[in-house]
């Protein structure tokens, strides 16, 4: 994906020049992108890459979220993973 700026942020309703980490934005780039699951904004086009990661999840399921257990996430590209 090629580099884009970004011209607004919004938070809530409002314009911001900045934002929060953990709270929702809605992040206007200067040219019209397909945006969706699995793509990453970041400042560094040099990402780390990682076998292991540490995330917060909102588990919706009725079944209990257990340790080692093996799960799937949705992204661009989707990978396995498990719980632990």
């Amino acid at each position: 994906m090629s580099m884009q700026k970004v011209k607004s942020i919004l938070v809530g309703d409002k314009d911001a020049q900045t934002a929060d980490a953990g709270r929702p934005v809605t992040i206007q780039l200067d040219k019209e992108v397909d945006v969706s699951r699995g793509c990453v904004l970041a400042k560094d086009t040099k990402l780390p890459v990682s076998k292991k990661f540490t995330a917060t999840i909102l588990w919706m399921d009725d079944e209990e979220l257990t340790v080692g257990k093996r799960l799937s996430r949705k992204t661009r590209d989707t990978y396995g993973f498990r719980v632990s």
